[in-house]
């Protein structure tokens, strides 16, 4: 409920239909602490997929990474 129904990375509306890409998804905000309260988050399989066992700062680095590998190439085209 605090999140309103949406996936607290992207902002996307997270959805209960399985195998949905924007299915909710528990994730842990340091995997390091396990699933404790203040420590998970609900994100869209996709992401939580996507972010794997980084802690926050390491996914949003990765982030960062390939959009900026993505503005690169664009720009070279």
């Amino acid at each position: 409920l605090d999140q309103n129904k949406k996936c607290a990375l992207t902002g996307a509306t997270l959805m209960l239909e399985p195998n949905h890409a924007l299915c909710l998804s528990l994730d842990q905000k340091d995997p390091a602490k396990g699933y404790v309260e203040g420590n998970v988050q609900w994100l869209a399989w996709c992401v939580n997929r996507a972010k794997g066992d980084l802690e926050l700062n390491d996914f949003f680095d990765m982030c960062e990474i390939v959009l900026q590998h993505r503005k690169e190439q664009r720009l070279s085209l």
